[in-house]
Order: C-alpha cells, then structure tokens, then sequence
C-alpha cells in the first residue's frame, strides 16, 4: 500500500510514453502480484492474478490520476492558478467539442508533448460530452 501511495502522486507528473519504460512499470506490478498471491510457478498467469485481484494496468491508472488532476485544476480545487496553465480554445465545436475543451499547447518537442499539460489536456478534449456533463469520470 505504500508504495502504491507514493507512485500514485508523482504518476500524474512522471507518465512515461517510451514502451520499454511502461514495460518495466508493469513488471514491478506482475512481480507484486505474484508475491501478494505468492505464485512463482513459472507458467501460471500474471495477467490471471491481477485479474483476480482486481488490479488494472498502471497505464490506465496514470491516465485516470492525470484526468483527475486536471479535473481538480479546471474546477479550481487545488491551489493551482488554472488560468495559467488552461486557456479556453480558440473555436468550440457544437457537434464536436464539450463545453469544457481546453485550448491544445503547441509542442515542438515529444519531451514536452508527453509532458503532463499537452498529453492530459488532448485526452480530456477526446473525453465525449456526456462523461464530463455527468461527472462520469470523476
């Protein structure tokens, strides 16, 4: 539980997109399945033991922390000046936007287009109307 509680804050600022690093990530959750389960046998199922334990990839879990963060930043309920870092888009679509689209940064550079801002805020303009109207997501 700690250390999940650890990588769980600092997940929504470190969201690696190189694939050998989301490997390895989620390695050290297939090793901590098999020790909670303490199954070492060599052809048993890891995918089977997070499936038993109810643990989704890490992947998806970084991508839900980040959309919650965001969400906290767009609602002003953390302590972070959202008018810095979010700006309201240029054009809003009817048909295909939400209300709440946020205007997209312009990277040069895949170290800051995978950085939280620029990757988070792609993702949530994809989100359809109906999940953020609802509060679906969060």
């Amino acid at each position: 539980t700690y250390i999940r509680t650890c990588t769980k804050y600092g997940s929504v600022v470190w969201d690696p997109h190189q694939n050998y690093l989301i490997d390895k990530l989620e390695k050290v959750q297939n090793q901590s399945a098999r020790f909670v389960l303490n199954d070492y046998e060599l052809g048993a199922s890891v995918t089977n033991m997070k499936h038993a334990l109810h643990w989704e990839k890490l992947s998806e879990r970084r991508k839900l922390f980040r959309m919650k963060f965001l969400d906290d930043i767009y609602n002003n309920r953390l302590l972070i000046n959202r008018d810095v870092f979010l700006h309201d888009p240029f054009y809003v679509s009817e048909r295909a936007d939400h209300p709440k689209k946020i205007r997209p940064y312009s990277c040069r550079t895949d170290t800051f287009a995978f950085s939280f801002f620029p990757k988070t805020i792609e993702e949530w303009n994809r989100l359809p109307k109906d999940v953020l109207a609802a509060n679906l997501v969060f």
